[in-house]
């Protein structure tokens, strides 16, 4: 951008951040009551110093965090009034526009602005080609991605940004290798696949194009790695308020906004094994593979997290009956009562051949069911598989008991 161009837009910004009240002038109506007080807090310091940049900043970046946009907007805004030449304010106000998808030529002269100060950061070169992009400037966007790849080569999302962009163009043969690259970097990203798939049946290569579609169907799971915007995530109140509301969004079916505020959540806390456990739960009917890793990390981070033994075993029951098994063991040795696990354990028995313990695990299972019937709504579908099992592989009359004890159940 030319700077007598970059100079006007930057006095059109210092302009729209004409000072106001000292009191930043925002309604938290509804904002959970930990996450008010900490801005509360952090806006009665702003009060008392209403002309240092510092205490503006803060602001915003935890209005920002909690995904008060608008508000985090206009701080930042007030914070460039002050510091008109930092960086991370530069960069966050033009994220949180990003975050809003509004003003690409805007966003374009707060980051060139930014990279004047860090010239080697690849994510701002990644959102220099989104923004360009936007504003149909392909040569340079393309520019941007190719600095941001250049920078980090395994930044996948630039490669897919530069594959899609070409794409766009009607250049499948340039955008194949990015894409492909992208491939490698994100295997279980979907709409890389999708892109990738696109561009190969454009290129003439149809039976390859049709392998790879296969997995265009996968949830998104490519990132921006960004240790800016990380510290912004990590004023978020413990990450209790993104956990709270995905799995609000989990329970309402909008699973694309759980794995987001799930994946917000962790990274301000990337060791905090139960956010790992519901990464796992929302990825388990469109992405098992991707599921299993969060499961994985969550015993990593908790061994003796029954749910996450629980989880993992019954993703892995069928295709690898003999780690599902060591599973459910480690569920029913962490909870002796749990008879959802002795179910499960029973089924995995069973796919393993080994019937005297797949029926004792039964019987254990039945006895806990009896004596609290609706404590686990699950157990009549775990029972009905079980039985199955038993009515292909197993005595005929060690079957025939078993579906009378499934018959006489009361169900939902």
């Amino acid at each position: 951008m030319k700077l007598g161009c970059l100079a006007s837009v930057a006095g059109a910004l210092l302009l729209a951040c004409s000072p106001g009240p000292a009191r930043p002038p925002f309604d938290l109506t509804g904002v959970q009551a930990g996450v008010r007080h900490k801005i509360e807090q952090q806006r009665e310091k702003v009060n008392a110093e209403p002309l240092q940049a510092s205490g503006w900043i803060r602001l915003a970046m935890v209005l920002d965090a909690h995904g008060l946009l608008t508000e985090a907007e206009d701080c930042y805004r007030a914070a460039l009034e002050r510091a008109p030449e930092d960086f991370r304010t530069l960069y966050n106000l033009a994220s949180v526009l990003e975050l809003q998808r509004i003003a690409p030529a805007e966003r374009l002269a707060l980051l060139d602005q930014a990279s004047g100060s860090n010239p080697s950061y690849a994510p701002l070169a990644c959102r220099l080609g989104k923004a360009h992009g936007e504003l149909g400037a392909l040569e340079e966007a393309e520019a941007a991605y190719l600095r941001a790849i250049q920078l980090d080569p395994t930044l996948a999302l630039a490669h897919r940004s530069l594959g899609l962009l070409l794409l766009d163009a009607d250049q499948a043969g340039r955008a194949l290798p990015y894409l492909e690259r992208a491939a490698l970097l994100a295997p279980r990203d979907g709409p890389t696949h999708a892109a990738l798939a696109q561009a190969l049946r454009r290129s003439g290569d149809k039976e390859r194009a049709l392998a790879v579609g296969t997995k265009a169907r996968l949830p998104e799971s490519v990132d921006l790695p960004d240790p800016v915007r990380a510290q912004v995530y990590q004023l978020a109140s413990s990450a209790s308020d993104h956990f709270a509301r995905a799995r609000v969004a989990f329970q309402e079916g909008n699973t694309p906004e759980a794995i987001r505020l799930l994946k917000r959540a962790a990274q301000s806390t990337p060791d905090d094994p139960q956010i790992q456990l519901w990464l796992g739960r929302v990825h388990m009917r469109e992405d098992p593979a991707e599921a299993a890793r969060y499961f994985e990390r969550a015993l990593e981070l908790k061994e003796d997290s029954t749910a996450a033994h629980l989880y993992l075993g019954e993703l892995l029951l069928g295709s690898r009956g003999g780690k599902a098994v060591g599973h459910f063991e480690r569920a029913v040795e962490l909870q002796p009562n749990n008879f959802t696990a002795r179910a499960l354990l029973g089924q995995a028995y069973l796919q393993q051949a080994d019937l005297n313990p797949a029926l004792e695990a039964f019987e254990a299972a039945w006895e806990g069911y009896r004596a609290a019937p609706s404590s686990d709504a699950r157990f009549p579908a775990l029972l009905e598989a079980g039985v199955r099992i038993l009515e292909q592989t197993g005595p005929s009359e060690v079957a025939r008991l078993w579906r009378d004890r499934l018959d006489s159940m009361e169900r939902p």
